[in-house]
């Protein structure tokens, strides 16, 4: 497969992989019974409201990062809330060891369409998972300058060593 083709591959996948990793937080937010009232994964939001939900796609914010808004009770206590924050860099991380359950090829001249898919959206998982585990205040590529689910955890580790 032509490089140009594959580059062109990894962005088309790109908000794949932040849809996995923000399904991670929609998932712990089930699990810990807390209402969602947002989702966005690169183009793609969505909100809730009483019930409803809206769909938006926002070709601008292709390469944005994404996020997930619950309503989380003030008394909800740290460790829930490590588990909801640690849940999309997990989802990330067992994302990305797909690409072991494809069928293996010995050289990447041989690989097909679907073996590429595979491998950039692992690849892609990966780069999520490892960007969103370093701890920043205020990452670069999050223009609305939230910090990353490893700055949170750490602060929330932080809070409950203070009490």
């Amino acid at each position: 497969m032509p490089w140009i083709e594959i580059i062109l591959l990894a962005i088309m996948t790109s908000p794949i992989g932040l849809v996995i990793h923000e399904l991670g937080h929609v998932v712990a937010a089930r699990v810990l019974t807390l209402e969602v009232v947002s989702f966005q994964a690169g183009p793609f939001l969505i909100d809730w409201n009483d019930g409803k939900h809206t769909f938006r796609f926002r070709p601008r914010l292709w390469l944005s990062a994404g996020g997930v808004r619950t309503k989380v009770p003030a008394e909800t206590p740290a460790k829930k809330r490590i588990f909801l924050t640690a849940a999309g860099p997990a989802a990330s991380l067992l994302f990305s060891g797909i690409y072991w359950l494809a069928p293996a090829t010995d050289a990447l001249d041989e690989m097909d369409f679907l073996q590429w898919v595979v491998l950039l959206l692992a690849a892609n998982s990966f780069v999520i998972f490892l960007l969103t585990t370093f701890p920043l205040r205020t990452p670069p590529w999050n223009r609305q300058g939230v910090p990353t689910d490893g700055y949170k955890i750490l602060a929330l580790i932080k809070s409950m060593s203070a009490k």
